[in-house]
């Protein structure tokens, strides 16, 4: 394998630090391009070359792209945030400067990461050609950064792989609970619909196929390596209810009390789905270490592909 320089936007996130992490393990240079308050420390303990900003800066981005060929676009709002104006500026006016910059830089190619949830809802199974009918103003913002990164692509001779993904799990600092079920607000509480099945990727498959992906697009034809949309998603979902009672046992806890925070609403049609939360007690989120010993014992563990344990449902 070819070690060169490598850019990770967002690398001090959960989806980042593991590809910061596979990147470095491969040999390569890679570097970090995240906001001023976020925690560089596992990052920079990997070897990484960290830079402090905002995707929407262009000098920013300029500085931290240095002699980069590859850029995975991993950068994303907190999911607490609700501004719309603040998501769509960081979302696609960041895409937009990304790709201004990458185009007088060396860069060959980018990999950005969106959601599955610019397909309107449906119980089948997505295809990359399914419709397309963004929910929320995150997914309406993710669809509107794939149409400018396509323009911009086109434009630069950049090429760019979207890599559309639906809820990414895996083991994170905050414990199993923070990332087995990635809708978490604060401190252990998690955001569950009542009911209904969930999409998942585990977070290293989510690596594995960024880094595919952006190798065999630079190998390809140029028209054919230019813009392409992948879907990222495990071949089974899992039932809301069923990764409750997992989430619950897998902390070592009893039935955590259970509560519906409601349905809100505006004369304007937005909503927030009502929701099953959980708080674990303190003691289930102390023992992340036994946790993670054994969840690594499972069969198919970190990869979906034989399902998780018994107490889970699928369809």
């Amino acid at each position: 394998m070819v070690e060169e320089t490598v850019l990770v936007t967002g690398g001090c996130g959960f989806v980042g630090q593991r590809m910061v992490s596979s990147l470095k393990a491969d040999g390569h240079s890679v570097r970090v391009l995240d906001i001023p308050r976020a925690d560089f420390t596992r990052v920079i303990d990997m070897g990484a070359k960290v830079l402090e900003g905002s995707v929407v800066d262009g000098e920013s981005v300029r500085v931290a792209l240095g002699a980069s060929r590859v850029v995975y676009h991993m950068a994303a709002p907190a999911i607490a945030i609700r501004d719309e104006r603040f998501i769509r500026k960081m979302v696609v006016a960041g895409a937009e400067v990304l790709m201004e910059e990458a185009e007088d830089s060396r860069v060959e190619h980018v990999v950005a990461a969106s959601t599955t949830g610019v397909y309107a809802r449906t119980d089948d199974a997505h295809s990359e050609d399914s419709r397309l009918k963004p929910g929320n103003r995150l997914e309406r913002a993710k669809l509107d950064m794939e149409r400018a990164l396509e323009k911009a692509a086109r434009r630069t001779g950049v090429g760019v792989t979207v890599l559309r993904l639906p809820n990414v799990y895996g083991v994170g600092d905050g414990g199993i609970v923070d990332r087995l079920v990635p809708e978490v607000v604060y401190e252990g509480t998690v955001i569950l619909p009542e009911r209904g099945w969930v999409s998942c990727v585990h977070v290293d498959d989510v690596v594995d196929a960024s880094r595919r992906l952006a190798s065999s697009a630079r190998a390809s034809d140029e028209d054919e390596g230019v813009f392409r949309v992948w879907n990222c998603v495990d071949d089974q979902a899992y039932s809301t209810r069923d990764l409750l009672r997992t989430i619950a046992r897998l902390a070592d806890a009893s039935m955590p009390q259970l509560r519906s925070p409601g349905l809100t609403s505006s004369s304007k049609g937005r909503w927030a789905i009502r929701d099953r939360c959980v708080r674990l007690v303190e003691r289930g989120r102390s023992s992340n270490a036994a946790l993670k010993e054994e969840l690594e014992g499972w069969p198919g563990w970190p990869s979906l592909e034989d399902g998780l344990p018994g107490e889970l449902g699928t369809g």
